[in-house]
């Protein structure tokens, strides 16, 4: 028994904040393409680490389990069982490991170390932004020199299906898997620097505002729609932050103070909306100018640079299309939605399992647009996955956690940094699940934005002031 203690009593297990930052590490390095080609090495250390973690809290750490965010917790996880039993002749080991995922990430990232006390929670909140802050920079930095110098090709995915790296279809695609993805993690990486920002920590404040820049360059050029409703949202809820604390002294009311800030946020954030196309145009200029001046010197030193021909063939090539040729439909994502909430219906209680869904859409299915990719929608694919039991149970939590961060922001007296902190974490979270509706990779998915959404929700849970993490 003491070799066991003392087992659980090394540093790297003792404080779980170092599996966090390692797990957020390494999900954004499997959100790029050539990343995904030593991920998956380090996934049974990942496993291995977040299982002893989960013993620990449950056994050791001994949390209190009448807390009613792990009832609804092991609710969730217990109705996945489910699932899986009631599925069991089709893919089981591949629904086990998405169980084994889902034990990790809500328990060992969710659950904050009990006997932590308010100061180093919020340290460890900053430990892990700055990490993530560095990392997001050096990735999407390395995006936008691609645009600008017009660096492009394709790179084979893991699974040998061929991706676009760099500027493609009028969407920045960088070294990132998915451009949708990409912006969901510059946004991630916008709030983040905030938060090192208010607590004024070891970043330097003028690489925060850089990293702010690059992300939000990277966020207008990924064309991604629904990462551009996450960012309303977030510009909305930010700008009125900065609103009342500018009127807080003038205004007394809490009715009058929000109804001026939430007007003025809103004029601000759809003005900014507004310039994205132009924001667009003018970025384009440099790549263009950068391509033209390098076929001048290739002309020049082929010995071509009279011959009309090459001119007319050539002059065009460098014009960048900055706006998507698909922006005015769904992209096919109502016909999705459509066919997976009919899927739904066939297995309405506890669904079908995670890894099923392709598989019963081919079989019941097989017209459907379902059949070879995914919803494209968080809660939809949770309710095909794991069925209405989940579904209500994960909203239950969500709501509680909603309901206090919201109460807590419009009604709050004191404007000091641990209410900047804790504003700028719920307005990320409610992001995510805001471009949760336009994406599949939250819920029964191990991704970078699952565990970012898992890790600060718990962050969340913790600064509410909450006792039940107590030890018994």
């Amino acid at each position: 028994m003491d070799k066991i203690n003392k087992i659980f009593k090394l540093k790297v297990l003792d404080d779980s904040v170092y599996f966090k930052i390692t797990f957020l590490l390494w999900g954004l390095v499997h959100s790029v393409t050539l990343g995904q080609y030593v991920t998956s090495y380090a996934s049974p250390i990942i496993i291995l680490w977040g299982g002893l973690l989960v013993i620990k809290t449950i056994f050791i750490d001994r949390v209190n389990l009448s807390n009613k965010y792990l009832i609804l917790v092991y609710a969730f996880l217990a109705s996945y069982v489910v699932t899986i039993f009631l599925n069991r002749d089709l893919n089981f080991l591949g629904n086990t490991k998405t169980l084994i995922w889902g034990v990790i990430m809500m328990i060992a990232l969710f659950v904050n170390d009990y006997d932590k006390n308010k100061e180093e929670v919020l340290n460890d909140i900053c430990r892990i932004s700055r990490a993530v802050v560095i990392a997001t920079l050096i990735i999407s930095g390395i995006a936008l020199i691609q645009f600008f110098f017009n660096i492009n090709f394709w790179s084979p995915r893991v699974d040998g299906r061929p991706m676009p790296q760099g500027y493609y279809a009028a969407r920045l695609w960088g070294i990132y898997i998915d451009p949708n993805q990409a912006c969901n993690v510059a946004i991630i990486s916008m709030m983040l620097s905030l938060v090192v920002y208010i607590k004024n920590t070891l970043l330097n404040r003028k690489l925060l505002i850089f990293n702010i820049v690059v992300q939000y360059i990277y966020l207008v050029l990924s064309g991604s729609r629904g990462g551009e409703i996450g960012f309303i949202f977030a510009s909305i809820v930010l700008m009125y932050l900065v609103v009342v604390y500018i009127i807080k002294d003038k205004i007394k009311g809490i009715a009058s103070r929000m109804i001026i800030g939430f007007v003025l946020s809103f004029i601000f954030t759809f003005g900014l909306i507004s310039t994205f196309p132009e924001t667009r145009k003018a970025l384009s200029i440099v790549p263009n100018t950068t391509y033209k001046m390098k076929q001048s010197i290739d002309n020049i030193s082929s010995g071509n640079k009279d011959k009309d021909k090459e001119k007319d063939k050539d002059k065009d090539k460098g014009n960048l299309t900055v706006e998507r040729p698909d922006a005015t439909g769904s992209n096919g994502r109502i016909e999705l939605w459509t066919d997976g909430f009919e899927l739904s219906k066939k297995f309405p209680m506890f669904g079908v399992g995670d890894r099923n869904l392709m598989i019963k859409a081919q079989e019941l299915m097989p017209e459907s647009s379902i059949t070879d990719q995914y919803v494209h929608n968080g809660f939809l694919h949770m309710l095909i996955s794991g069925g209405i039991v989940a579904v209500v149970i994960m909203l239950i939590l969500i709501g509680i956690v909603a309901v206090i961060a919201i109460k807590k922001i419009i009604f709050n007296k004191k404007y000091n940094e641990e209410y900047y902190v804790y504003s700028s974490i719920s307005i990320l979270i409610g992001s995510i699940l805001i471009t949760t509706i336009f994406l599949t990779e939250i819920f029964y998915q191990n991704s970078f934005t699952a565990s970012i959404l898992w890790i600060f929700m718990g962050y969340l849970v913790y600064l509410n002031k909450n006792e039940d993490f107590t030890c018994e």
